[in-house]
């Protein structure tokens, strides 16, 4: 990931997602490492079990 990312915002659907989501996040930030929060249980729009946002700054 860009080493511009500073922040990012996790929101999943099933609370049990969280290891395997955070898994995923810690592989792709390794070298950034942003500051997180992780919102788990939420009603999502379509589809989804997980949303990322992202934050940089450039």
């Amino acid at each position: 990931m860009d080493a511009d990312t500073v922040r990012s915002r996790i929101y999943l659907r099933k609370e049990e997602d969280w290891e395997a989501v955070f898994q995923v996040h810690a592989r792709c930030f390794a070298a950034v490492r942003p500051a997180n929060t992780l919102i788990a249980g939420i009603t999502m729009i379509g589809p989804y079990d997980v949303e990322i946002e992202v934050e940089a700054e450039v």
